[in-house]
């Protein structure tokens, strides 16, 4: 994950000098924020990808079937609590 972090923010530096010197000097507050807007806006959507994906993993791990994923919210939280209260981890 060490790697994975140091690999993912090396570039930001670079591109955020970039996005200051491709436009004109009176509108360097504009290339900032719009660079600054799509940077927060891919790690809000990069977020909810993988909070999908470890929620996933999670209720597999777990066992809970994937009808209950389905269901109506009050079926799926019956059957977490359930599970839940019989886990025994591997």
């Amino acid at each position: 994950m060490l790697l994975i972090g140091v690999g993912a923010g090396m570039p930001w530096a670079i591109m955020d000098d970039l996005d200051v010197n491709v436009v004109p000097k009176y509108r360097a507050g504009m290339g900032t924020g719009i660079f600054n807007t799509a940077r927060v806006a891919g790690e809000g959507v990069t977020l909810a990808i993988v909070s999908v994906m470890l929620a996933a993993q999670f209720l597999r791990t777990l066992g809970i079937p994937q009808t209950a994923l389905t269901s109506p919210p009050v079926s799926l939280q019956t059957e977490v609590i359930r599970v839940l209260i019989h886990f025994r981890p591997p």
